[in-house]
């Protein structure tokens, strides 16, 4: 399970071997062996005893915006892994290879999306929705198809179309999301940071929890969070995850859809304005958590296999890290992306450091504004005296 503690007035402590969760004077014991993750959220309490069981257990405690987005980590000092995972890695991505995984699971995803968007129909009884379902559908897998002859070719090369694609899919997908929703619920595009209506604050909030699972996943493989193969290098972004998490999406579009269709969440009861934006308040975000972790414990087929969903992810990360592990580099084509000054200045972080133009910039601008200061020239000693 994942333990979550959403709650100003929660404490985590040590007792007897045992994690106890105090929320309003009730106690609870729960077992290092039954969790998985520990999730804090708004001025919770943890016990530096409960953070040492938890990292003797292998336990992530990962701290958590509003939106339900990882902003940190305690983790063991230890990869659990050797160093030659995150090696071949790094060589993976250069490869045409990794264009292709990257095409997988973004055809993955599609095919779930469809699935989704099908079975909201069979609750649907009106025909006209049902032939824009199928108008969907066909472009959505058009688009697809346009994505996998992309295939064999340097991720760099064609970074741009696929995205072009995804995003065509996915705005096309969430149109036909919006339109079998009941009215109060419906939305005209995505909206991230801040959310602008319920459908999306409840989706964000559930991808927040998915890029936990996916990045707690990858580092229990031994892979590197932030070696990333379409989303590139970004200062302080784990963004491998983002590739990763693509197939996986679909899970936390279903969980939004049947809390929204089931008017479980309403604005004025479970949300609150904030920054110019809509947030869960504390009792949706209960419901939330609730909803997504029951869907992650639920099993599902993958791969002929029939495991609960956490249980995929961190298999689809341990297979990752195999296949990366066995791949023989030696006759394969590497190839290394060129980046522009700009683009090395953003890996360094250039957001908090200024780049050496800026300096002299700024150091040209101190010299201006210095006042000048008119010295008299030195008197000639070979004029003549009068």
């Amino acid at each position: 399970m994942n333990l979550v503690i959403n709650s100003y007035d929660g404490q985590l402590k040590k007792e007897k071997g045992m994690f106890e969760v105090v929320i309003k004077d009730k106690l609870n014991h729960l077992s290092p062996s039954k969790i998985k993750s520990i999730c804090l959220t708004n001025g919770c309490l943890i016990s530096t005893d409960a953070i040492n069981l938890a990292i003797q257990h292998n336990i992530p405690i990962v701290m958590m915006k509003r939106n339900g987005d990882p902003i940190g980590r305690l983790w063991s000092h230890q990869f659990g892994s050797i160093g030659t995972i995150r090696r071949q890695q790094v060589l993976f991505t250069m490869t045409t290879e990794a264009t292709d995984w990257v095409i997988a699971q973004y055809h993955r995803k599609t095919q779930a999306q469809a699935s989704l968007l099908e079975t909201m129909e069979k609750r649907k009884k009106s025909k006209g929705k049902k032939e824009d379902l199928l108008a969907t559908l066909k472009y959505m897998r058009e688009q697809d198809a346009k994505a996998y002859q992309l295939r064999g070719r340097p991720i760099f090369q064609i970074e741009n179309k696929l995205r072009g694609l995804e995003g065509s899919i996915a705005k096309a997908y969430f149109q036909a999301i919006s339109r079998n929703l009941p009215k109060e619920y419906r939305f005209d595009r995505r909206s991230r940071k801040p959310a602008k209506d319920v459908f999306n604050v409840i989706l964000n909030y559930c991808y927040g929890m998915l890029y936990n699972a996916v990045e707690q996943a990858l580092l229990a493989a031994g892979l590197d969070p932030a070696i990333a193969i379409l989303h590139g290098d970004q200062y302080n972004k784990p963004t491998f995850s983002f590739d990763f998490i693509e197939r996986f999406r679909p899970w936390a579009d279903w969980t939004a859809y049947e809390l929204c269709a089931s008017k479980a969440i309403n604005q004025e009861e479970h949300t609150e304005i904030y920054k110019n934006g809509l947030w869960l308040n504390k009792k949706g975000r209960q419901i939330v958590i609730s909803a997504f972790n029951g869907l992650l414990d639920r099993k599902t087929t993958m791969r002929s296999k029939r495991r609960k969903r956490q249980t995929h992810i961190f298999l689809e990360a341990q297979r990752f890290a195999q296949m990366v592990l066995e791949t023989d580099f030696s006759d394969k084509k590497i190839m290394v992306k060129r980046y522009s000054k700009s683009q090395k200045q953003q890996a360094k972080g250039s957001n908090n450091q200024p780049s050496k133009k800026q300096h002299n910039n700024s150091k040209k601008q101190k010299q201006e504004a210095k006042p000048k200061v008119h010295k008299d020239k030195p008197k000639d000693k070979t004029a003549k005296k009068h």
